[in-house]
């Protein structure tokens, strides 16, 4: 897992509807079990939602784990899709999953 230590991950969601119009969500909130800070404008950036960058060492004991919250509520109706897109310096397996509940401190 070396290789892939201190690269960057982004993540976005949407809503493919049964004519195949695409509504992207928004994120409120995304955090990680272990991530790089990032800077912008003086300050820590809270979160991962813009990006998560991974930590420069990362353990094989123990897997990283990251939540992200919508801001609102989604209605799906029938034949709709949700639509996961991954991007960045380097992707690597992961496991995706969706839930109807959401917590407050989810990690």
């Amino acid at each position: 897992m070396a290789d892939r230590a201190g690269k960057a991950l982004t993540f976005s969601l949407a809503i493919r509807d049964s004519k195949g119009a695409v509504k992207k969500l928004s994120i409120r909130h995304a955090e990680a079990t272990a991530k790089r800070p990032v800077f912008r404008g003086g300050g820590e950036v809270i979160g991962v939602q813009s990006e998560w960058r991974l930590p420069a060492v990362l353990s094989v004991e123990e897997p990283l784990r990251s939540v992200w919250l919508v801001s609102e509520p989604v209605k799906l109706s029938e034949g709709d899709r949700i639509v996961a897109t991954l991007g960045g310096d380097n992707l690597m397996p992961v496991k995706l999953s969706l839930s109807t509940l959401a917590a407050l401190e989810p990690l």
